[in-house]
């Protein structure tokens, strides 16, 4: 007797749904070199290129700096795709963080060890060093899980989660973060922290100098203003802290809130009571005071013994 025997296809090999689909390297390692060549440009465009002669030259160079970064970020993001593969933009993002510190420190190795021979090489090893990790990282399981992890998220994304719910706990939250980043970039600019002129990168053994930002005094008050917003609206829709808030709003409608003449209530009873405790623990403080104070009881000093007590030792001038 025949028997039917279900036809077998080939599955694609599993892959967990933690991990980027797919090599993130090119895509990242293209989107930072964009991200950070419009940094750069837009650094030149506003120190060198904008006329020291225009009127209000300060927002000529800000608006000339936003303009070109922006551009830098928005073919980063062309480059990225309409529908890239998970963890890309993740991966420019860690990217460009890394880049920025790998400079930093790198700089500051040369910095220290300019008076020494041998110290180009130990920055050329830091540098390479660095550049291992970089590599390493956006080709590791750990940190294309980190980059997917950054794109589920949409650390760089647009898209708002569930927008109609959880209105006010998220208004609160994004209040609470403009608060705190707002008065931070208000004393950077009002104390000029930062110092003033141009900001410029400039690297040691060399007579390279790179424009990095025009009149830090007030562009780098602006950065952080933009990214305070950027952070502020971006964390209370990422899917995690956003489903978070919209959990704790739900809560807090269960509540049951007492009426304003139950409240005066509670209040009344609550500041009596503590009126007639304080009372109540004066009176038995100073009844026991006053016994353990007598000369048939003895055990604290009387009143009388106190005063002669304080005037021994006392100069008479």
């Amino acid at each position: 007797m025949a028997t039917a025997v279900e036809p077998t296809t080939a599955s694609a090999p599993h892959l967990p749904p933690d991990r980027p689909n797919g090599s993130i390297l090119p895509g990242s390692l293209i989107g930072a070199a964009i991200v950070l060549a419009g940094v750069v440009a837009a650094g030149y465009v506003s120190t060198q290129l904008v006329p020291a002669t225009l009127p209000y030259i300060e927002a000529f160079r800000l608006t000339a700096f936003a303009v070109v970064a922006a551009a830098g970020v928005f073919l980063a993001g062309k480059v990225a795709g309409m529908n890239p593969t998970r963890g890309v933009s993740g991966g420019i993002i860690l990217t460009v963080s890394a880049v920025i510190a790998t400079a930093f420190i790198v700089r500051a190795f040369l910095v220290n060890l300019a008076d020494t021979s041998f110290g180009i090489y130990v920055a050329a090893g830091v540098l390479a060093l660095c550049l291992f990790g970089i590599f390493r990282m956006l080709t590791s399981e750990t940190g294309r899980g980190w980059a997917g992890m950054l794109d589920d998220q949409g650390v760089a994304s647009f898209h708002s989660h569930k927008r109609t719910q959880g209105i006010h706990v998220r208004r609160y939250v994004m209040i609470g973060l403009l608060l705190v980043g707002g008065s931070g970039a208000y004393t950077i600019h009002e104390y000029q922290s930062l110092g003033t002129g141009d900001a410029v990168f400039s690297i040691p053994f060399t007579d390279l100098k790179v424009p990095l930002l025009p009149a830090r005094e007030l562009v780098v008050p602006a950065l952080i203003a933009l990214a305070t917003l950027w952070v502020a609206w971006r964390a209370v829709n990422m899917p995690a802290f956003a489903d978070f808030l919209i959990a704790t709003e739900a809560e807090m409608n269960k509540v049951s809130w007492t009426s304003r003449k139950k409240l005066i209530q509670d209040t009344i009873v609550v500041l009596v009571t503590v009126v007639v405790l304080t009372l109540f623990l004066l009176v038995i403080d100073l009844f026991w005071g006053w016994l353990l104070s007598r000369s048939f009881v003895g055990v604290l000093p009387s009143q009388e013994t106190q005063n002669q007590q304080q005037n021994v030792g006392k100069l008479n001038w």
